[in-house]
């Protein structure tokens, strides 16, 4: 009896080494992969302005790796994210001079506040925006020193257990270190087939709904189009993380807009962040506002698809219109996104054509990537222009552009598009200071009307646009085809 109570306890002692000390071994194995990550991340900045934000990697970004350089002991892998502003205009090279002189000047902390105006040198937030900073702190290394006497411990008397007693500790860790690493495994096995075999992908989804089609209201000769175009924001769907709002508060969401597009009255309606889905039991928001809005019939092109099969969040661009429309494709942009990298758009443009005065005319819900500094927004206007390109066209949407950023001169340039680019600004909806949601349509139209409605549901304010059409007589038929 003496002796079988002494081997339970020895089990027990062993069990309560051994799986400690496994999850230490994990643990240390990745401050080792986070450490080096951190690193990597300060190439990495934080774009914000408004409410939108988007993440910038290039070779201009690498002046931050000196910064960090700074205070090495900052980068404890263990602890929060925390956002310092830039507002300056300035070059990474006089960016860096800047701090460091108000820092000898004023012996203002790096940390605190990272950068400053070039012109007077005082921190006035800039009409551009913000940038921030992502970076790692904690004071948790003590802590992962106090843990690495486990390992040792359990090193140390593993040499006096019987062979089996090692054998058994030996699978025991095996089994403590595993499951960790095999749940991430299995994740990301279901994050890769979620984003490459089940998502809509480069083909638009469309339908019809209950209401007929109706013609464009128009003069004896030239049709008369409303065109709105709005970001919603993904309707209030999303809260973060991998949490998703009630359905029931999408659902008032959504009645909300509804009867804004409704007051309106648009026949074109050009539509950014609206998701299809969101988690278990959600709302196809393209298909609701649709049927809300009068509209005839409706398209969808994915730019986001990101979760697992059974959890994940699909959004997009969406077009939706009182008359005929075809779908033709969902065009992929420049800066494509890996499927592990939740929360980036994998940014795409989606195309439909309708018949407006006489003539098939493109139609393409517009979303750039936001407020990039590697060209790449610059990248995805050439493809807009290079798919539309003789053929008339409306471009509007979400662009992440002002009139006097290279991607909306781009357009202008190209000299086949006119477009209200003075008009109020449409960002951000409770603090105004920036127009970046336009409406291009061919050169030959006449403006009627532009207004920017003053709404809270979103933080973008939606665009309204009336024009004349000039009416263009073809012999030749136009087929309409209905998916």
């Amino acid at each position: 009896m003496r002796e079988m109570k002494r081997e339970r306890w020895s089990r027990i002692r062993c069990t309560v080494l051994t799986v400690p000390a496994a999850a230490s071994l994990l643990l240390w194995a990745l401050v080792a992969v986070l450490v080096v990550r951190s690193y990597w991340r300060a190439d990495h900045v934080w774009i914000h302005s408004g409410n939108q934000w988007s993440e910038w990697s290039s070779a201009q970004g690498r002046f931050f790796l000196r910064v960090w350089m700074i205070l090495p002991e900052k980068l404890s892998p263990f602890a929060f994210d925390k956002d310092w502003s830039w507002v300056s205009d300035s070059p990474p090279a006089r960016f860096v001079q800047n701090m460091r002189r108000q820092r000898q000047q004023y012996g203002i902390d790096p940390w605190a506040f990272l950068g400053f105006q070039a012109a007077r040198g005082d921190p006035t937030p800039s009409p551009r925006g913000q940038v921030w900073l992502r970076f790692a702190e904690g004071p948790l290394w003590p802590i992962l020193v106090a843990l690495a006497v486990l390992p040792a411990c359990w090193l140390w008397r593993r040499r006096f257990w019987s062979r089996e007693q090692q054998h058994r500790a030996t699978r025991m860790a095996l089994a403590t270190t595993s499951i960790p690493v095999a749940v991430p495994a299995v994740l990301l096995v279901l994050l890769f087939i979620n984003f490459r075999f089940l998502g809509p992908r480069e083909k638009p989804l469309s339908g019809r709904t209950s209401h007929p089609s109706v013609p464009l209201a128009c003069d004896p000769n030239h049709p008369v189009v409303k065109i709105m175009t709005y970001n919603i924001r993904l309707g209030g769907a999303y809260r973060g993380g991998w949490r998703f709002e009630k359905p029931q508060r999408v659902a008032e969401r959504l009645e909300e807009i509804g009867a804004l597009i409704r007051q309106q009255n648009p026949d074109l309606v050009f539509l950014q962040e609206v998701v299809i889905e969101s988690g278990p039991g959600s709302l196809n928001q393209v298909r609701v506002l649709a049927e809300k809005t009068g509209m005839h019939a409706w398209a969808f092109g994915q730019c986001i698809n990101d979760g697992l099969p059974f959890y994940r969040l699909i959004e997009g661009n969406a077009l939706l219109s009182r008359g005929p429309r075809e779908p033709l494709t969902n065009q992929k942009m420049a800066g494509d996104k890996g499927f592990y990298q939740i929360g980036y758009a994998d940014q795409s443009t989606l195309w439909c054509k309708a018949r407006i005065g006489g003539q098939g005319l493109l139609l393409a819900s517009v979303h750039l990537t936001p407020y990039n500094m590697d060209e790449t927004g610059l990248s995805q206007v050439q493809e807009l222009l290079d798919f539309a390109g003789d053929q008339p066209a409306i471009l509007a949407g979400d662009f992440n552009s002002e009139p006097n950023e290279p991607e909306i001169r781009r357009i202008v340039e190209a000299e086949r598009f006119a477009a209200k680019l003075d008009g109020p600004f449409t960002i951000s909806s409770y603090h105004p200071r920036a127009v970046i949601d336009h409406i291009f349509v061919p050169k030959d139209w006449q403006l009627l009307e532009h207004r920017v409605i003053q709404t809270g549901l979103s933080d973008h304010l939606p665009v309204v646009s009336t024009y004349r059409v000039p009416f263009v007589a073809e012999s030749r038929p136009y087929v309409r085809r209905e998916n």
